[in-house]
């Protein structure tokens, strides 16, 4: 995937996915209510960010902007909509 930098108050974050017995890759359903990723990008040009990358989060599914790319699922939201940091 081609490298994608948020700009002002947006985070990317990667979808954590859950393998099935037999090895079938499944993604968060959008429509959950909460969802779970990592935050694998922000913006650091002159903006005051409280999420670093690496920080696991949990965030609401409707706000977010969602794609795929190299077969894993993103979702690209402002940084008030993460709910909560997951330690």
């Amino acid at each position: 995937m081609a490298k994608i930098k948020p700009t002002g108050d947006m985070v990317l974050v990667q979808h954590y996915t859950t393998q099935t017995v037999n090895g079938i890759i499944l993604a968060e359903q959008k429509n959950d209510k909460f969802q779970q990723g990592m935050v694998v990008s922000i913006n650091t040009d002159n903006n005051p960010m409280k999420l670093k990358i690496g920080n696991h989060v949990i965030f609401g599914g409707s706000p977010a902007t969602t794609f795929i790319a190299d077969k894993k699922s993103y979702s690209l939201l402002k940084q008030h909509d993460i709910f909560a940091k997951i330690e």
